[in-house]
């Protein structure tokens, strides 16, 4: 069993993410993972596609979700499926943070990273 305290866990910077920082919940599973994602008030993903799917639950804040040619509000208790190698992004549009949970299956390996295509800067 794996216990993960929130507080306990230090965030990090996200490489897609511009003002965003996340902390790791399950990692040690190895067919998924969980983040806790927090994004700034004018924060936002960068637009990228990887081979991984992404399961988001929305906590608190205001955002847009944008997955492929479809773009809608995020708040809390949206949640929303993003397959693989589907552009996403994801904006805080509110005063407040943008905050949710992050699934990603399968977890994420090193070279799958490396393999996720970011299309702006």
């Amino acid at each position: 069993m794996e216990i993960v305290r929130v507080d306990e866990v230090e965030p990090r910077e996200m490489g897609f993410y511009v003002k965003g920082r996340g902390r790791s919940l399950i990692e040690k599973s190895p067919s998924y993972a969980v983040n806790l994602t927090t994004v700034e008030p004018g924060g936002y993903s960068k637009l990228h596609k990887h081979e991984w799917e992404h399961g988001f639950y929305f906590l608190s804040g205001i955002g847009i979700m944008e997955v492929g040619d479809e773009k809608d509000d995020v708040t809390a208790g949206t949640a929303v499926h993003v397959p693989g190698w589907i552009p996403h992004k994801i904006s805080n549009k509110g005063k407040t943070d943008l905050v949710f949970l992050n699934i990603h299956v399968p977890k994420p390996t090193p070279e799958m990273f490396k393999a996720s295509i970011t299309m702006e800067k």
